[in-house]
């Protein structure tokens, strides 16, 4: 399923101007040239990245804690349907921007996952930083789990990469 096509440019008066205080522009994602610069979040974020932010009110009780991510793809361009989720086209889990957010199920969203971040280019690098880095620091660099950094430096994933 294709990202939908939005008109929402940076700072779009659909969403609060609080929200985006919390927002800034970001890198072009190297392996997507074509979608452009991530909006990136600058708040709280989950432990997986994900962008957090309280919508609603105090005063009438209707404030929820929702993924920044995908309240903006929601206001700018469209309901999520059940059942799709919102995978980033960028690999950047703090962007917010719609249009590199891709509706997909849980099967394909599962199937891109973490490896897809990786190529056997950089498997040697992470390999020979064991012991030289803190895997967490790994984790960010390159955008996946520290399990996901163990695994491959232990040699339980990428077993056929140099």
């Amino acid at each position: 399923m294709q990202a939908q096509i939005t008109t929402a440019t940076f700072g779009d008066d659909r969403l609060p101007p609080h929200f985006w205080t919390k927002v800034r522009l970001g890198s072009v994602p190297p392996h997507r040239p074509d979608l452009g610069p991530c909006w990136e979040w600058t708040a709280g974020c989950t432990g997986k990245g994900y962008s957090r932010f309280v919508a609603g009110s105090k005063i009438d009780a209707s404030n929820r804690l929702v993924y920044a991510h995908r309240l903006a793809y929601e206001i700018l361009t469209g309901a999520i349907p059940q059942g799709l989720q919102a995978d980033h086209l960028c690999r950047n889990r703090a962007c917010i921007r719609p249009t590199h957010i891709e509706l997909v199920t849980n099967a394909v969203n599962s199937q891109r996952g973490e490896s897809a971040k990786l190529t056997a280019v950089v498997i040697p690098i992470i390999r020979s930083l064991l012991g030289k880095e803190l895997q967490v620091n790994l984790a960010r660099r390159f955008g996946v789990s520290r399990q996901a950094i163990s695994d491959i430096q232990h040699g339980r994933t990428w077993s056929n990469a140099s």
